[in-house]
């Protein structure tokens, strides 16, 4: 079985509301039943930057007080390596079948179906790409956009004041995505930045020795300082937030889940060729280690950018024997909405995919047997990774054209930084895990990307224009005559990204029948499956 088996038929959120009469989770007197939803999303957050997973520094002591009072699942991803397809997933508990920015409107989201069942509902959110157009605002009754490092008043303000009635509250902290510059006297690491990991040290002197240099080197220690600083500075807002529903006596009431979009590259290994890596490199800017190894995130599923921490406190988790348990099987972020549900008693409205993590609780043979990998994906690459620890980093076609990605096999057992391809030496194993990512993709909502969903201001802002990431054509090849676009497609010296991007541009226009033609001519040639596939031919 792949993922959770689907309701007969899609209630409508009338039904569900009806269905939850007796708000708050789960019958049972005691303990109590939860009466408030927190949801707690760090962007940007990768979990080995955490202390709770084992990281040398206290970046985290409250997030790491909230396991001790939970559970902790150390081994969860993400659907993405980027907000806003993986925040899709995430508020409806479906896997994407390519990206989309937006939330179908057909498809109810986790703040609806609180907001169905009588919960206040009210979200807080520090990323501008999670805005009304994309669909994120549906189903809260109050949503305030908050920039990073600003106070938690309007938090803390709706905390105190909803004491007396069940509350869904979503809040999306965005003070650890880049550029990592924590405000002047909150600085702790960034004093003195500490060195560099050993492990990505000798990486870069066997994989890079040339582009070694101590310039390079004191930039990504004062970033990697800066972001564990931004980290702490998060986690205080945690604690603050923590505190609010301590001091109105919420807090043995509520359902806490802390948990992140997606990680961050932090250098850790090199960026594909065709994002702002080549075009420096096109510009004539000679390659050092920071313009060759990626800092962000976006268009990778490695570790790095995947693995995120989640934790979740309830009521029924608070107290031995699940207090300061953790989970090892592997997670993901599409369990978060039927987890809520179950421990709140609300009906499945069908369509959802993840899985309760009360199974893997009670039960993680089971759950590994019935969940036998988790799912992550970007434009360029698709991967699972299976419970027995073997990740495989599967190129998309245009992945392949555009980057000349190749396919990848990693043991996480015996190589968690993903360094050394098995693919070639495990053909069989490639074969089963490549069946179970085409089925996981299939099974997927389809992707959507409408340029009008976001800014390039906002883009730009959040260091995703120029990556990729989104779908953009230069406005040069945009303005080109069909004539000229055509001769690019046929040109016979021209790399698979150099016919690419023409061959976006004329699917979008309406030819002539000569020049219908003359392309049918050209696709007949045409090696790329990509390319052919734009066209529908």
């Amino acid at each position: 079985m792949l993922g959770r088996a689907t309701l007969g038929s899609l209630l409508t959120l009338g039904t569900l509301a009806a269905s939850s009469m007796a708000v708050g989770c789960r019958a049972d007197p005691s303990p109590p039943r939860p009466q408030h939803v927190l949801l707690l999303v760090i962007d940007t957050l990768r979990a080995d930057h955490l202390s709770a997973w084992g990281y040398e520094r206290p970046t985290s002591p409250n997030i790491d007080a909230l396991a001790r009072r939970g559970v902790r699942f150390s081994r969860a991803v993400s659907q993405c390596s980027w907000t806003s397809p993986s925040m899709v997933s995430l508020m409806t508990g479906r896997y994407l079948a390519g990206p989309r920015l937006d939330i179908p409107g057909d498809v109810p989201s986790l703040a609806e179906l609180f907001q169905a069942a009588g919960y206040a509902t009210a979200g807080f959110i520090s990323n501008p790409l999670l805005d009304e157009k994309a669909g994120f605002h549906r189903g809260f009754d109050r949503v305030q956009h908050i920039p990073p490092y600003q106070p938690d008043a309007p938090i803390v303000e709706w905390i105190e004041g909803q004491a007396g009635v069940p509350t869904f509250t979503y809040v999306h902290l965005n003070e650890a995505h880049d550029p990592y510059q924590p405000p002047e006297g909150t600085h702790r690491w960034l004093l003195d930045p500490p060195p560099i990991p050993a492990e990505r040290l000798a990486h870069y002197r066997e994989a890079v020795p040339d582009l070694v240099d101590d310039a390079g080197l004191k930039e990504i220690r004062r970033s990697l300082a800066g972001y564990d600083d931004d980290i702490l500075y998060t986690d205080q807002r945690i604690g603050a937030l923590v505190g609010a529903l301590e001091g109105t006596s919420q807090f043995e009431s509520s359902l806490i889940v802390v948990t992140a979009d997606h990680g961050e590259g932090l250098w850790t290994r090199m960026d594909y060729f065709n994002g702002p890596r080549g075009q420096r490199q096109r510009d004539g800017e000679p390659p050092s280690i920071t313009t060759s190894y990626k800092m962000t995130h976006g268009n990778q599923v490695s570790p790095e950018l995947v693995h995120i921490p989640l934790i979740l406190v309830a009521p029924s988790l608070m107290q031995p024997p699940a207090a300061g348990r953790t989970v090892s099987a592997w997670v993901e972020n599409v369990d978060v909405g039927p987890t809520l549900l179950e421990l709140c008693d609300l009906a499945d409205p069908g369509g959802m995919q993840g899985e309760s993590l009360m199974r893997a609780l009670e039960n993680s043979d089971d759950w590994s047997r019935t969940k036998p990998v988790v799912f992550s994906a970007t434009r360029f690459v698709l991967s699972v990774i299976s419970q027995d620890g073997w990740q495989l980093v599967l190129p998309t076609l245009l992945g392949e054209c555009q980057e000349g990605l190749i396919v990848e096999l990693f043991d996480l057992n015996t190589d968690p930084q993903a360094r050394h391809n098995l693919a070639s030496s495990e053909p069989q194993r490639v074969a089963e895990l490549t069946e179970l990512v085409r089925a996981r993709q299939a099974s997927g909502l389809p992707g959507h990307v409408d340029p009008n969903q976001v800014t390039m201001d906002d883009l730009r802002e959040l260091g995703y224009a120029g990556n990729g990431i989104i779908d953009q054509v230069p406005e040069e090849v945009r303005e080109l005559s069909t004539s000229e676009l055509l001769a690019r497609l046929a040109s016979p010296d021209a790399t698979c990204l150099q016919r690419l991007i023409p061959a976006r541009v004329l699917a979008t226009r309406t030819l002539e029948a000569s020049e219908e033609a003359r392309l049918d001519e050209i696709l007949a040639l045409e090696a790329s499956v990509v390319i052919r596939r734009i066209f529908r031919k």
